[in-house]
């Protein structure tokens, strides 16, 4: 995260060995937050391979489980969630600017250029396509390996994927200047959700927030609902019912203390915010949680 400038932009260093693909494991152990909202240029594939999981990109919650693919595409505003306690998926990150050839051919001008230019988006959820699970599967397996001429078949396996999904998964097709405010508001907004994510525990205004950006509160909301897919209100609870998830798993508060942390007055509220988005009360994720890490 860039936080010189305070915005949800994710800087990701892809200069291992000059090669533009990143490639890890993650495996979870509790529900909550898998990964905070950010976005970045890259294109990002998460391989499900077991439990569920929820990953907001711009305006939509995907629902993920074991076997599914969820790809985020450039310039997509994202966050994680674990749904399920055990969780194992696989991130593959994909600096497309680095499958470049050296010639400008039909390759570059009708597909590489405009993925990258982020003017075609692909769908944000895959299911039962094995043809799309190999080429991970292919991908992971010589990320791992790393055996002689990995490379070549890593990239041969990225241009694969990539074909598969311009034949069936393509959901918009971007004009020039489509993309262009799509970034421009990005941009603009990063200082209200770096503001956000600082004073989450202060009373948040929308004309506090909306005079950061210079708008009027109606076309603030309008922008941040487009933006985010969420309402204001609706971001915020999200952001301190993160807070609070760290905070209650440090065991160094009680729970009215984590909700004054957290920015809410009224301990019942809290509770009521914390169960709508965690499907339990505070004390039961702080059990729950402890029960979890000692076994």
């Amino acid at each position: 995260m860039n936080s010189n400038n305070k915005s949800l932009y994710e800087f990701i260093n892809m200069s291992e060995g000059d090669f533009p693909i990143r490639c890890h494991h993650s495996v979870l152990q509790q529900k909550g937050p898998t990964f905070p909202c950010h976005w970045h240029e890259h294109i990002e594939f998460h391989y499900y391979t077991k439990g569920s999981a929820i990953v907001y990109c711009d305006s939509s919650p995907i629902y993920a489980k074991a076997g599914d693919l969820v790809v985020i595409n450039s310039n997509e505003l994202h966050s994680g969630e674990n749904t399920s306690g055990e969780l194992e998926y696989i991130c593959i990150i994909v600096g497309v600017d680095h499958l470049h050839s050296s010639i400008i051919d039909p390759v570059e001008t009708k597909y590489i250029t405009p993925i990258e230019r982020n003017l075609i988006m692909f769908q944000n959820k895959i299911s039962g396509v094995e043809s799309v699970a190999e080429c991970i599967k292919n991908i992971v397996t010589e990320y791992n390996s790393k055996q002689v001429g990995f490379e070549l078949e890593i990239k041969s396996n990225i241009y694969h994927l990539l074909a598969l999904l311009m034949r069936n998964q393509v959901k918009k097709v971007l004009s020039r200047s489509e993309y262009r405010l799509r970034a421009r508001n990005l941009e603009r907004f990063g200082k209200i959700f770096g503001y956000i994510d600082e004073h989450y525990a202060d009373e948040l205004t929308i004309h506090t927030l909306s005079c950061l950006v210079n708008l009027s509160g109606f076309h603030f909301c309008r922008l941040f609902k487009e933006i985010t897919g969420k309402t204001l209100s609706g971001y915020i609870n999200r952001v301190r019912i993160e807070k609070a998830d760290r905070l209650l798993l440090e065991h160094k508060y009680a729970i009215g203390e984590v909700a004054l942390l957290c920015g809410y007055n009224d301990i019942n509220y809290f509770s009521r915010m914390f169960r709508r988005y965690r499907n339990m009360s505070p004390s039961q994720f702080r059990t729950t949680s402890q029960y979890n890490m000692d076994n």
